[in-house]
């Protein structure tokens, strides 16, 4: 299992592809969750965002979503 790279309390990043855009949010909580990859359960990251910006939530998961720090 990775590293958690955006642990509770970072600010990242989240491309929204039909957008095309970058969006700030804060993470609140991360955790690690059995994807289904190529056939193989496969634990992965992922971090619950808030938007500040229209102050949603969402749950992303990092082997699908694109995420970088601020």
């Amino acid at each position: 299992m990775d590293a958690d790279r955006f642990p509770t309390g970072s600010r990242v990043e989240v491309y929204w592809p039909g957008d095309e855009e970058w969006f700030a949010a804060a993470v609140l909580k991360t955790r690690t969750m059995s994807h289904n990859i190529d056939g193989a359960q496969t634990l992965c990251r992922e971090i619950f965002c808030y938007y500040d910006l229209d102050l949603h939530m969402q749950w992303h998961s990092l082997h699908e979503d694109d995420v970088r720090t601020c």
